[in-house]
């Protein structure tokens, strides 16, 4: 029994250290859509499954100072961006992942159910702890 023991033991510990960890940034992002045509936004922002806000609609991409932007801290974990349409409807899966020493984004879990628009645009600033990331048709 104890042989067993120690190998179960010896299994958890590994599946526990290759669970990636926190490290400890905090990012502000400013999250819009940019769509030259819309006059309503009827997106909504869901950050791992949980409703975040509706994305303002940009004409132009704007910077961390645009108080219109749905702002939200995000740690250094890899999120999960789900953009809706009112009937709930993806438009837009994504993932984004801001560390201490990378800044990142692609498809999302969800991106084979999307239909609608055709990517995203991450820009993290360099003289803040600030990013911007809009979703465009």
């Amino acid at each position: 029994m104890t042989k067993y023991s120690l190998i179960l033991l010896v299994a958890l510990c590994s599946l526990w250290a290759c669970k990636k960890a926190d490290d400890g940034t905090r990012t502000k992002v400013g999250f819009y859509s940019m769509d030259s045509t819309a006059v309503e936004s009827s997106l909504s922002l869901f950050v791992d499954n949980e409703f975040k806000g509706k994305l303002p609609i940009r004409r132009t991409e704007p910077t961390c100072g645009d108080s219109t932007l749905l702002f939200i801290v995000l740690d250094g974990k890899k999120h999960e961006l789900d953009v809706k349409n009112d009937n709930g409807d993806f438009k837009n899966s994504e993932y984004i992942e801001i560390t201490a020493t990378k800044c990142g984004a692609g498809s999302g879990k969800n991106h084979k159910h999307v239909d609608g628009m055709n990517g995203s645009s991450l820009r993290k600033m360099t003289d803040a702890d600030c990013a911007t990331m809009g979703f465009t048709r």
